[in-house]
C-alpha cells in the first residue's frame, strides 16, 4: 500500500470520527436544552403561585388591619390597595392558566379557580 492511500484512510478515518463526534454533540445538546426549557417552565409555574399566593397573603394582611383599625379614613386607602393586590394576583392567576399542559395541572387549577373566587367573593 502507498504512503498516499494510507494517508487517505487516515484523514477519511478521522474526518468520519469527528462527523459523528459532532453529530452526537448536537443532539446532546439538543437534548439539554429540552430538559432547559421544562425546568425554565416549572419555575416560572413556581414563581407566579408564589405570587399569587404572596397576593392573597397580603389581602389578607390588609383585611386583619383594616378590622382592627378604628380610623375611618384609612378603610378607603386600604380598600385601594385591596384592589391593587387582587389586579396582582388576578395577574399570577392568569399566567398560571396559561401554562397548563397537564391534566393534573388543569385540576389543580380548577381547585384554585374556586377556592379563589370564593375568597373574592368573600
Amino acid at each position: 500500500m502507498k504512503i498516499k492511500a494510507k494517508l487517505l484512510i487516515g484523514f477519511s478515518a478521522m474526518l468520519a470520527i469527528m462527523l459523528a463526534l459532532t453529530m452526537i454533540g448536537y443532539d446532546r445538546l439538543n437534548y439539554m436544552n429540552n430538559q432547559l426549557e421544562g425546568y425554565q417552565d416549572r419555575y416560572m409555574k413556581g414563581r407566579s403561585s408564589s405570587g399569587m399566593r404572596g397576593e392573597v397573603n397580603d389581602m389578607a394582611r390588609i383585611l386583619t388591619t383594616t378590622m382592627l383599625s378604628e380610623d375611618a379614613s384609612s378603610v378607603e386607602s386600604q380598600k385601594n390597595e385591596i384592589d391593587k393586590k387582587i389586579t396582582k394576583a388576578n395577574e399570577h392567576y392568569e399566567k398560571i392558566k396559561a401554562s397548563m399542559t397537564s391534566a393534573e395541572e388543569m385540576q389543580i387549577v380548577s381547585q384554585i379557580d374556586g377556592t379563589y373566587t370564593t375568597y373574592l367573593n368573600y
